[in-house]
């Protein structure tokens, strides 16, 4: 699912289904932005425990394999082999509808128990007084987000008191906390970086030193004949 965030409006790509938590943290702006494709399951209930509906004619599909087989059957238990065609087709009609209507309650029970596991989870999170202000500001205070959430906490015995102004005024100040320190932690490292880059290199001699070839004496700057043995210098 493709999600958008509602502070930079920079899009991300999350493993969330339908169901899940609808808290979404932003890889741009590093922020958490609330999607409202993204239900809640213990606020906006999963379809548990739903009638499957199945088509009548998957219904009628089994009985008519068994009239063929119970047709074919007879027919070759009087008549012969003439009848086994009819026996073949009605045993493989009958059990394609009774395998298609057996798959289609084995998925729907897999899908009950992977939502009662998302429900199980939500309800967890919601249990965390934090976790339901995150929402209210991560939604900006939306105020059908507000009335679930204090319909939730009504119907589950939850004396969370969910002051949306102060809340997220509390939040704002923790952000506006959050900013300086990195902000002084940024200024802090361009002075150390500056600092560093301003040191003074040491003064490396760079000159070359020459050795007289016979005596190994180190020979004068600018000589021509080592000041030692006489020996002419010669630079090749």
């Amino acid at each position: 699912m493709i999600v958008k965030c509602s502070f930079c409006g920079k899009q991300k790509i999350v493993d969330t289904e339908l169901y899940g938590t609808p808290l979404v943290h932003c890889d741009s702006c590093k922020k958490l932005f609330y999607d409202n494709k993204i239900k809640e399951p213990a606020l906006n209930p999963p379809p548990i425990n739903e009638r499957e509906k199945l088509s009548f004619f998957i219904y009628l599909g089994v009985f008519f394999g068994l009239g063929f087989t119970i047709f074919g059957l007879s027919g070759v238990f009087t008549e012969g082999t003439d009848y086994l065609l009819f026996l073949i087709f009605g045993l493989v009609w009958t059990a394609g509808s009774v395998l298609l209507i057996w798959s289609t309650y084995r998925d729907k029970n897999k899908r009950n128990e992977h939502y009662l596991k998302l429900l199980r989870d939500s309800q967890q999170r919601l249990s965390s007084v934090d976790y339901q202000e995150q929402l209210i500001v991560a939604s900006n205070g939306n105020a059908d987000v507000v009335s679930l959430l204090r319909k939730y906490n009504l119907s589950n015995n939850l004396d969370f008191i969910l002051d949306v102004d102060s809340i997220i005024h509390k939040y704002e100040l923790l952000n506006e906390t959050v900013d300086t320190n990195e902000n002084n932690e940024q200024v802090e490292s361009d002075n150390i970086a500056e600092q560093n880059d301003t040191k003074e290199i040491p003064n490396i001699d760079m000159s070359i030193k020459l050795f007289c070839r016979k005596c190994g004496t180190e020979l004068l700057v600018d000589s021509d004949f080592c000041h030692r043995c006489g020996e002419k210098v010669i630079i090749k």
